[in-house]
This record gives C-alpha cells, structure tokens and sequence, in this order.
C-alpha cells in the first residue's frame, strides 16, 4: 500500500510504511464509496504539481494569528490554478472534487467527513 500526498517535493506517492515512520501524522482512514477511481485522479498530479508554500508557509500562519485574536475561524478564501502547487489538505480536497479546494485545511476536511458519515 502506499500513500499518494504533498511534501515539498511536491505530490508524489510514497509507501505508507516508509510515509508513517518519517512523517508520524496522525490520520484517519475512511471509505467515501466512490463514484469513480479517486487513484487516477490522485496520481494524475504526482510528479508534476509542485508543493504551495505561500500558501503553507505565509497564508496559513496569518489564518492562525487572526484567529487567535478574534477568536474565531478566520477562513482562505482564494482562487487559482491548482495545477500549479498544492498542499496536502488541498490535494485531499481536489481528489475528493470539492468545490474551491484550496480553501479546505485538514480540519475542515475531517468535519467535511465527520458529516458524511467516512
């Protein structure tokens, strides 16, 4: 089995053994029932789409900091061109075929599945 995400080398599979022992996320394994092949789809960008580090490194760190003041979910929202770099919540939410993926952070993508039931 492998894992198919986005590091900083871009989106690249890599096998889950090797990804769970150097990266130790925490994750959650779920079963939407596909309506089509989401691994043709996943690996259609491995290779050749980039990691977002603007967004990773300068746009999520002002989310968290505005959030921290006001108290409340600051949300990205942003358009673009996301054949161009990704990061791994992004990713998750383009194979997934959510409207406006590059808006998706992992904690919205685990409340989009608490809600449908994966």
């Amino acid at each position: 089995p492998f894992v198919i995400d986005a590091q900083k080398d871009g989106v690249n599979p890599r096998p889950f053994d090797k990804w769970e022992k150097k990266f130790g996320y925490k994750y959650i394994s779920s079963s939407p029932g596909w309506e089509f092949d989401p691994l043709e789809k996943a690996l259609s960008k491995s290779g050749t789409t980039g990691y977002d580090f603007e967004l990773f490194a300068l746009r999520y760190p002002s989310k968290i900091i505005k959030g921290l003041f006001t108290k409340k979910e600051v949300k990205l929202r942003r358009v673009k061109n996301e054949s161009e770099r990704m990061i791994c919540s992004e990713f998750v939410a383009w194979v997934l075929g959510l409207e406006n993926p590059q808006n998706y952070t992992p904690k919205d993508l685990y409340i989009y599945c608490m809600e449908k039931g994966w």
